[in-house]
């Protein structure tokens, strides 16, 4: 009888360390090592809410408003934070993140960005692919506020939150992806910016809403303190046509 049990001891022995095996092999796929390039990232826009634990990464405002304030905190356009972990945190892609104080929060990974691209020449042209031949009738103008996605051959793909018309004489569109190489800034204070009249734009063209558009625009005016950047003569223009003195 005792001979007939030490066989099956060694299975399960052996069952328990594969099982522990596979359980190191895959926590060590959870995190993700981040890019030393792409550890500086930015908020992408307002009211965006960060976690202090793990655990509470996807919860609403409405679940999370009753605990302590220091289980939370909001990030605004341009905030910059320094990425120290990529993981998945309750079904969202995250990342844990270092404000300059030194206190981590975790983040939903697409609340983030290494890096905008603000569109700083008129006509700038757009491209399907990453390829010169692939160039589309789409043009983008100063001031439209861009999140890049991608870079190759030269080329980015970058999600732009614009309305612009996608043929002559047509109403504007939401642009979405397209492809450029040229007419961009990576200014930070520029994205600020551009993020307000992006949503001036929508509340004009999209709600009919003109006291949230000029709303927007004066927030945009007012966030980099007066210090211009190369799309601000464009707010100031919009508010103008909007609201004339």
């Amino acid at each position: 009888m005792k001979k007939s049990i030490i066989p099956v001891i060694i299975i399960l022995l052996l069952f328990t360390n594969c099982k522990k095996e596979e359980k190191t092999s895959t926590d060590s796929q959870e995190k993700i090592m981040i890019n030393p390039e792409m550890q500086i990232q930015y908020a992408i826009q307002d009211y965006i809410l960060t976690y202090a634990k793990k655990e509470n990464v996807g919860k609403s405002w409405k679940e999370m408003k009753d605990m302590d304030s220091s289980e939370y905190f909001w990030l605004s356009i341009g905030n910059k934070v320094k990425v120290l972990q990529e993981t998945n945190a309750n079904g969202f892609d995250s990342y844990l993140f270092e404000l300059p104080d030194g206190t981590q929060y975790w983040v939903e990974k697409e609340y983030l960005t290494h890096k905008f691209m603000i569109i700083n020449a008129n006509d700038t042209a757009t491209f399907s692919q990453p390829d010169q031949d692939y160039k589309g009738k789409l043009k983008l103008q100063t001031g439209d506020f861009g999140i890049v996605k991608e870079e190759k051959n030269g080329f980015f793909l970058v999600e732009f939150k614009a309305y612009q018309p996608f043929k002559e004489g047509a109403d504007p569109k939401y642009v979405g992806e397209v492809w450029i190489n040229s007419g961009y800034t990576n200014d930070v204070n520029a994205a600020k910016e551009a993020y307000y009249l992006y949503l001036a734009k929508y509340y004009d063209l999209q709600k009919n809403d003109l006291t949230k558009a000029v709303e927007n625009l004066n927030k945009g005016l007012e966030i980099n303190n007066g210090s211009p950047t190369d799309i601000t003569h464009v707010l100031q223009e919009y508010l103008a046509d909007l609201a004339p003195l």
